[in-house]
């Protein structure tokens, strides 16, 4: 009954059955390998096991954790709607503390994340600074404190607004990944494009009729180091198992055109290393549908390391008779016609001076 509730509720119901019984099947999966190690060594032995792993990703965690700047680090970011948001950072040889407390009120539309988002950024960033290898149990984030205010934007209530949660978690880790890098000198790259820039068209295949919904994260320029340049056409630090879906698939399955997709210019000064270049992707509709498209650093570009080039703008163009609108950073039930065409333009990373040899 409760999968049949889904499937209705579904825009997409083949796709969503197919995907909650993949996660049936991955549950029973995990489950028959749990119990096989039990047959095979004794739940005694998995217990210690587990607890060894623990205890190595926490001293794996403290050794990284000592050799960063120690003390209290105030940080700030201006935010494409004109606020601030400021948080408290600090470190000392055993605990790496997050105080968020001062994270703006939850708000009514969709642009809130729950208390764990805001950790999972926060876990993030630890990673990086302290043992940015491959291992990683809850002993790894041990030290790791995230204090929240209820009521914020970072710990709403239960009936708030959650659709954008996303772009508010990699503007967290982009705040303090910059205060770090800026008030710590911490060992970080510049700025990143720093935004899922989700776009989402959803509408009817011109040719099948088939309903269909594009979701495409897009890829951008990550941030240079005193010693290289920034990467090109990157998914953003957020993300988790994401695919550059080709063009040829995307026309087949959508039924629009993929007029053109390239780098775009690097922001290059004399004596920096530039930020990776982003990526410009423009879209011809052939049939009606609507679209959707969050982004950050609309307005405010990426920021580069002390003394470099600030990074670019992401943008969402869109062309009706000729005539092409920049759209707004958050965009919802936008109509596209046939002959329509969507620009999606991603940011170059942030500049870093360049070392002396």
């Amino acid at each position: 009954a409760v999968a049949d509730i889904i499937r209705t509720n579904s825009r997409l119901p083949d796709f969503v059955t197919g995907d909650l019984w993949a996660q049936v099947s991955a549950g029973r999966r995990a489950a028959r390998l749990i119990r096989g190690l039990c047959d095979r060594y004794g739940a005694d032995t998995l217990r210690a096991a587990i607890a060894d792993a623990h205890d190595t990703g926490l001293a794996r965690a403290l050794k990284g954790l000592a050799a960063l700047p120690q003390g209290r680090f105030d940080v700030a970011q201006a935010q494409d709607d004109g606020s601030t948001w400021t948080a408290t950072i600090t470190i000392t040889p055993e605990r790496f503390t997050v105080d968020l407390s001062a994270a703006p009120d939850q708000t009514t539309g969709p642009f809130n994340t729950c208390h764990d988002g805001a950790l999972v950024a926060c876990q993030i960033l630890f990673k990086a600074l302290t043992d940015p290898e491959r291992y990683a149990n809850a002993g790894s984030f041990a030290p790791l404190e995230v204090i929240t205010r209820p009521g914020s934007i970072f710990d709403p209530s239960p009936d708030a607004a959650h659709g954008y949660y996303f772009e508010t978690r990699i503007r967290l880790i982009d705040m303090l990944w910059r205060g770090l890098a800026e008030k710590a000198g911490a060992d970080l790259p510049a700025g990143s494009f720093a935004s899922i820039f989700g776009v989402v068209i959803a509408g009817e295949h011109p040719d099948t009729g088939r309903r269909y919904t594009m979701v495409e994260p897009q890829m951008g320029g990550w941030g240079a180091t005193p010693e290289r340049p920034g990467n090109d056409a990157m998914f953003s630090t957020n993300h988790g198992d994401t695919f550059n879906c080709p063009i040829e698939v995307a026309e087949a399955r959508y039924g629009f055109e993929v007029i053109s997709k390239s780098l775009g210019e690097t922001g290059k000064a004399e004596g920096e290393h530039a930020g990776g270049r982003g990526v410009r992707t423009r879209y011809r509709m052939r049939g009606r549908g609507v679209m959707s498209a969050g982004f950050s650093h609309g307005a405010v570009p990426v920021w580069g390391l002390p003394g470099a080039s600030e990074g670019g703008l992401n943008a969402l163009l869109l062309s009706q008779g000729g005539q092409a609108r920049a759209q707004p950073t958050f965009v919802s039930k936008l109509k596209v016609e046939p002959g329509d065409e969507i620009e999606v333009a991603t940011a170059h990373g942030g500049g870093a001076v360049a070392a002396r040899n």
